[in-house]
């Protein structure tokens, strides 16, 4: 697996949880 996409993952459920909502709409 590439890192890159690891923490492009890592990023967007980061992203979602500062949301406060863990679903994408």
């Amino acid at each position: 697996m590439r890192p890159l996409l690891l923490l492009a993952l890592l990023g967007w459920l980061l992203l979602a949880e500062a949301k406060g909502d863990a679903k994408p709409e």
